[in-house]
């Protein structure tokens, strides 16, 4: 008995061998180039974010909803934060964390978080070489870790 196989070829294999088309390189560099005004766009979203942040975080009113402030203005930097900015996302990240501790344990301590807000627009620049970032993020863990550190939480289990 004999057995015939049929071996068909893929659109994507024809595709590969006709001439034409561009490289790699050439199709980041066009696309690099046709998204640059959004990239600019989105720098001029993320800076009125967090200028609505310093102006949230610099009037402590009554404490709780200060820190519900500080939280959501934080929560609208983390969503428009470009993947090219991990230090700003980290301390984004660090803020929340420390309005979570200060909510969790019922008080409010402006120093700390008003640190991390001095600390975003630092951190916003882009191009920013992640070394010149690593000590103001080391200080901001610090902080995070000693804020902890003082609130006793009470145990879940």
């Amino acid at each position: 008995m004999a057995v015939t196989v049929f071996r068909r070829r893929s659109n994507l294999s024809k595709l590969i061998d006709t001439s034409g088309g561009m490289t790699v390189m050439a199709a980041l560099r066009k696309a690099d180039a046709e998204t640059a005004d959004l990239r600019e766009e989105g720098r001029g979203i993320l800076m009125e974010a967090i200028a609505a942040l310093e102006f949230a975080g610099g009037r402590p009113v009554d404490g709780e909803v200060w820190l519900e402030g500080v939280y959501n203005a934080t929560a609208d930097i983390i969503d428009v934060c470009p993947a090219e900015l991990p230090a700003l996302y980290k301390a984004l990240y660090s803020l929340c964390e420390l309005v979570d501790i200060q909510r969790r344990a019922g008080r409010v301590d402006v120093p700390p978080v008003a640190v991390h807000i001095a600390a975003l627009r630092p951190l916003s620049t882009p191009g920013q070489d992640p070394q010149n970032a690593a000590p103001v993020l080391m200080g901001l863990e610090a902080l995070l870790a000693r804020e902890a550190a003082k609130t006793v939480l009470p145990d879940a289990g």
